[in-house]
């Protein structure tokens, strides 16, 4: 749909979306031809690097779809970018790099409360190109980078990184049973030249769900490594 980037810039940035639009409202076709009314939303801004986040929003892709603006230049993504808790993006640009970061808080329900980094990096033609770092990738990779050390006897639970064999972490769990852990359910990324994600592991025992009462919060380093083409690959480097 064209829209007046006059009024793209007229609209405030806002975190309060709910009953409250300060949007632009078009009209949308439905491809059975009937109309709807549809609101076009700020919903992250960098003033002073040129950068918004506009959020599109209609009866049938609610909270889904994004126009990314920087400088004179505006490209559109297929991102759910907001789940039922009105959790916004968070942005950073990184000069050095000439990327921008991007969190988008999709994961959310019962034992869950995580996030997904988005990575818009420039190509040679200058296009811009999304790299993503998911909950089923780091995930994966926290599971892996995480072992533990269980005393029935006193309760106490011993988080080790495996890659160090070093300890990061405790929590007493008396009267339970750990048979495992895992991580990534419940995690956010701290964005900034070094972008960082910090993670609650979860205790396995006979309930259905891993349990997080008493858990530490570990905080790994996100490593963002260039791949052949452009591509960006993202690793989990050292843990503090």
């Amino acid at each position: 749909m064209e829209v007046d980037i006059e009024e793209l810039h007229a609209i405030p940035y806002t975190q309060n979306i709910v009953g409250d639009y300060t949007g632009v409202g078009v009209d949308v076709t439905r491809a059975d031809g009937s109309t709807c009314r549809a609101e076009i939303l700020c919903i992250g801004e960098l003033p002073d690097q040129g950068i918004r986040l506009y959020g599109y929003n209609d009866e049938t892709y609610w909270r889904q779809g994004v126009a990314v603006e920087i400088g004179d230049d505006i490209s559109y993504f297929d991102w759910k970018y907001m789940t039922s808790r009105i959790q916004f993006p968070k942005l950073y640009w990184n000069e050095g790099t000439r990327q921008l970061q991007i969190t988008l808080p999709v994961y959310t329900g019962t034992s869950f409360a995580a996030e997904e980094l988005i990575v818009l990096q420039y190509h040679e033609k200058g296009v811009l190109e999304a790299n993503y770092f998911t909950l089923y990738k780091f995930s994966a990779l926290i599971n892996a980078a995480l072992d533990y050390r269980f005393d029935e006897e006193s309760g106490m639970l011993t988080l080790i990184d495996r890659r160090t064999d070093r300890e990061v972490g405790t929590a007493m769990l008396p009267g339970e049973t750990v048979y495992g852990i895992a991580g990534g359910d419940i995690s956010e990324f701290v964005l900034g030249d070094t972008i960082r994600l910090r993670v609650t592991p979860g205790y396995l025992t006979n309930a259905a769900e891993p349990q997080y009462d008493g858990m530490p919060i570990l905080e790994f380093e996100v490593d963002v490594m260039e791949m052949q083409g452009g591509r960006l690959s993202f690793l989990l480097g050292s843990l503090r």
